[in-house]
């Protein structure tokens, strides 16, 4: 009967430890899923992000192409300066000869989706709207902040900004005569256009624009405020009607997205985070599809939030990381307490001979295998996919001064150092190694020549400004290419290393493209 107890309670004991041991990497396996989830939502976000940034910095160049070129001329400063201080009907002359001036550079720039060419007077008042020209005179100080900076700091400003005939992202350029402040001009880009813009690069995605009701009303003359409908997602929020009519009619968009059932599913999901204010992510099950809606949030030149920009679509990678979680679970509770601790172990030796066989041991960061390796993974998907990928060579300039003046533990020392600065600011996926010696190397998946030579000079910036603790001034020199449709790894990494050595010789200390 003793015995009897024992093997009982010997068995109790076991049940209860499996069962801990079952919940315990039943939490596990979810932590694990949602991290996926969390980055997949990430770069989603991100990429969401980066698409709006993309499209506004490209019409921001082509704002200041035409602000140098045609809007700061002799002929435009010497119409403002004379405005100053001239009287109304002087004004008024003054103003249709600018018209005139300008009109067809207006009609231009709406063909390339500029919606707005404005000019304000030193004190802020409006002077001529191309858009709207019977409407001038009003003082623009007290409803646009973008305005309200250029009367005092006289510096170009940039943003979202909600106007007195419509909103959108302004960039406002300063007008000088000699030293003398006579006013700005601006241009617009309609937030219809980021959307547009937004559609032509994906398909079988929803896109669109919210704004604050309350600083449309406080803001918009009465008569202006007719291009907004209440939004169906929340009552705090409007549609820009022009917006709304490129979601209707844009091919591809499933009608689905316009079904008062789904669009009250959407609204009881994300009615309360609209209400914050904040930038967020919400993932919808309707009729057992997953469907994935971004909210990134708009803040205007004053750092207030204004609205969002937001996209809808359907995610099969959503279904696929919750049906793989759930198989997991599902296999987790049948599996013995003995195979349950072997796999711990093995795994937790192969992480430990992995990390030695992976990694630099003097930098942490992955070596040379290690990067052929993941690069050749990211190279198959890329010839797959057709999306770019970009790769950045770069060493040390005058490397061998350092270890010659200071010693080679000081050099070790800058290496390390470097190697960790450069892995702070480059993302979870893309691919880091020491080649060897000085010489380091960057894959950038998903990511095109133009967006990595940005990456790549915030990077030689951050090395040039950064104080070593264990020697001078460091300075990189970077190659930089992007791979071509089926090209092999090697023949990409040879173009950037040739392009790291024209670095070199044109002076070192710079980025060059190949």
């Amino acid at each position: 009967m003793n015995n009897h107890y024992h093997k009982n309670r010997s068995i109790m004991i076991m049940g209860i430890l499996i069962t801990l041991i079952w919940l315990a990497l039943s939490v596990f396996v979810n932590r694990i899923y949602d991290k996926r989830m969390e980055e997949y939502l990430d770069h989603q976000d991100e990429m969401f992000t980066n698409g709006i940034e993309s499209i506004i910095n490209t019409y921001s160049s082509y704002a200041e192409f035409i602000y140098q070129s045609i809007l700061n001329t002799p002929e435009i400063r010497a119409i403002m300066s004379e405005a100053q201080s001239a009287d109304q009907e002087s004004k008024a002359l003054l103003r249709e000869e600018l018209y005139q001036e300008l009109i067809e550079t207006y009609d231009l720039l709406t063909e390339h989706d500029f919606r707005h060419l404005q000019f304000h007077l030193a004190n802020g008042e409006s002077f001529l709207r191309l858009h709207k020209p019977e409407r001038y005179g009003d003082s623009l100080i007290s409803v646009r902040e973008s305005i309200r900076y250029m009367t005092t700091e006289h510096q170009f400003i940039s943003g979202f900004e909600e106007g007195r005939v419509s909103n959108g992202y302004r960039y406002v350029f300063p007008l000088f005569n000699g030293e003398d402040f006579i006013g700005s001009v601006e241009l617009s880009l309609s937030p219809a256009t980021i959307i547009q813009e937004l559609y032509n690069m994906t398909e079988n995605q929803g896109y669109g624009y919210l704004l604050n009701k309350s600083i449309m009303e406080n803001v918009d003359f009465c008569d202006e405020q007719n291009q907004y409908r209440l939004s169906l997602t929340s009552d705090l929020y409007v549609v820009d009607l022009e917006v709304y009519q490129i979601m209707v009619n844009q091919p591809g968009v499933p009608d689905l997205f316009f079904e008062d059932d789904f669009v009250s599913a959407v609204r009881m999901g994300v009615e309360k985070d609209l209400a914050k204010g904040q930038s967020f992510m919400y993932t919808l099950n309707y009729q057992d599809q997953y469907y994935l809606i971004e909210y990134d949030q708009i803040k205007d030149i004053s750092g207030q939030a204004i609205g969002y920009f937001f996209s809808v679509s359907e995610d099969e990678q959503i279904a696929n990381l919750i049906q793989a979680r759930d198989l997991s679970l599902l296999l987790i509770a049948i599996v013995y307490f003995m195979l349950l601790l072997m796999i711990h172990y093995v795994n937790r030796r192969d992480k430990e001979i992995m990390q030695v066989a992976m990694y630099d041991q003097l930098t942490e960061i992955y070596n040379r295998r290690s990067f052929f390796e993941l690069a050749h993974v990211e190279v198959e998907k890329n010839n797959r996919s057709n999306q770019p990928l970009a790769v950045a060579i770069f060493d040390i300039d005058h490397f061998k001064m350092v270890n010659d003046r200071f010693g080679h533990h000081v050099g070790d020392q800058v290496l390390r150092e470097l190697a960790q600065i450069i892995k702070a600011s480059i993302r979870s996926y893309d691919i880091f190694a020491r080649l060897g010696g000085e010489e380091f190397i960057l894959l950038m998946p998903e990511t095109n020549q133009k967006v990595a030579l940005l990456v790549m000079e915030r990077i030689r910036l951050m090395v040039l400004n950064h104080s070593f603790q264990t020697a001078e001034k460091i300075t990189i020199s970077i190659g930089l290419t992007e791979k071509k449709q089926n090209e092999s790894l090697d023949a990409t990494i040879v173009r950037a290393d040739t392009a790291m050595y024209t670095a070199k010789g044109n002076g070192r200390n710079r980025t060059e493209l190949l």
